[in-house]
């Protein structure tokens, strides 16, 4: 009988973790299905960096555009304040992406350096002043 109970919650537990799972990876695909369509960034030149931060990041001048522009590595990342978009060139075309596809290093930039940062500052910082990353 107690062979029995052990197996029972071992097959409950599986069962709620694999629907936790799955509503998971439902939740980002909607997220990402629902964004509006790429911003239209103008540019007469191409942009200038405001500043180079550690790990080869570089903060973007959006100039008039009302989003966070950075550059690192090939891509260039633009978030509008709700969703992320990257491009291979500042001139796009961008395409909407997950949080998860940002390089950390993007989201360690200086609160400083943004205009719209997610979740209002830097994951350390945001520890040091009581509010969890994640939430």
């Amino acid at each position: 009988m107690k062979r029995f109970h052990v197996h029972a919650i071992w097959l409950v537990a599986a069962l709620l973790l694999s629907g936790c799972a799955e509503g998971y990876r439902y939740g980002v695909s909607l997220d990402i299905s629902n964004a509006p369509p790429p911003p239209r960034l103008v540019f007469y030149e191409r942009p200038s960096y405001v500043a180079e931060v550690s790990g080869g990041v570089y903060v973007v001048d959006p100039g008039s555009n009302d989003c966070d522009m950075f550059q690192y590595g090939s891509y260039w990342y633009v978030y509008t304040g709700t969703y992320w978009y990257r491009a291979s060139s500042y001139q796009g075309p961008y395409a909407v992406i997950s949080f998860e596809s940002v390089p950390s290093r993007v989201y360690n930039v200086p609160e400083r350096h943004w205009r719209h940062h997610p979740h209002g500052g830097p994951p350390g910082q945001m520890k040091k002043r009581g509010r969890d990353w994640n939430s």
